[in-house]
């Protein structure tokens, strides 16, 4: 997907400059690598009035950088090609197409209990999905760049295994949607320019409008110094209030390999 360079090109960025500085003390990097299947409910009325079954490979890349702890600065992109069924007929099947940007950071909360850690603090989350049926006969997007709130728990069962769960919210969202099922001004003008496309006649929406909550879990086991395996459920629910409403519910079961250095 081309709105996916920009993104990548400023991951490799981040990673190149952080090795430029060394291993400092009391920091920890480390990069995944992450592969899962989606399942889930999707209904777009701007699209259709059917029920659709999205479903469909996802793939993620994460960097992760924390201090003593304390702070935890992460950068997450994840994209895939899924495809929406409905239980009407086969006829309407439809691509959808993923491209998501998180950038979070998080401060510890002071707690006695050194197995268990609590993080809360903000998020930056791009997510955008763009559905089409049989080339463009029919098609819809939904664009949402928002500004939230994200908390998270740590509990450390063992030296080798740990459990961790988050739970986040936006605040503030600037959401980008087609007036109707086709092709308008807009679309017809930014067609071959994606991020114009991705930040052209939006409006801005609070929690009232606009809900995306995230409930991430991740299962990790410590294989060795420099390498860890997860494995990770996350449940979403997206909402947008209009006209045209959008709501979605995703189901996310996926395996991380970890590189820590």
């Amino acid at each position: 997907m081309k709105q996916l360079k920009w993104p990548l090109f400023i991951l490799s960025i981040l990673l190149f400059s952080q090795s430029m500085y060394g291993q400092k003390e009391g920091v920890k990097k480390e990069f995944g690598i992450t592969v899962g299947i989606n399942s889930g409910y999707f209904k777009d009325i701007n699209f259709s009035p059917l029920n659709y079954r999205q479903s469909g490979p996802v793939f993620g890349l994460n960097y992760l950088r924390t201090k003593d702890n304390k702070t935890h600065f992460g950068i997450e992109l994840t994209a895939g090609i899924n495809s929406l069924n409905s239980k009407v007929t086969e006829r309407f099947k439809s691509d959808y197409y993923i491209g998501n940007l998180r950038v979070e950071y998080l401060k510890r909360i002071s707690t006695e209990d050194k197995k268990l850690n609590w993080h809360i603090g903000g998020q930056f989350l791009s997510s955008n999905h763009f559905v089409v049926y049989e080339g463009l006969n029919g098609f819809t997007f939904n664009f949402a760049h928002s500004l939230g709130i994200k908390g998270m728990a740590t509990c450390q069962l063992s030296p080798n295994i740990s459990i961790r769960s988050s739970l986040s919210l936006p605040l503030l969202a600037y959401v980008i949607r087609p007036p109707y099922n086709g092709f308008d001004k807009t679309t017809a003008e930014n067609g071959e320019k994606p991020l114009k496309l991705l930040t052209r006649e939006g409006d801005f929406k609070s929690l009232n409008k606009y809900m995306l909550l995230e409930w991430k879990n991740q299962f990790r086991y410590k294989a060795s110094d420099r390498l860890d395996l997860a494995f990770n459920y996350n449940l979403t629910f997206q909402k947008v209030n209009e006209d045209t409403p959008l709501t979605q519910l995703q189901n996310q079961f996926s395996i991380s390999t970890i590189f820590k250095f």
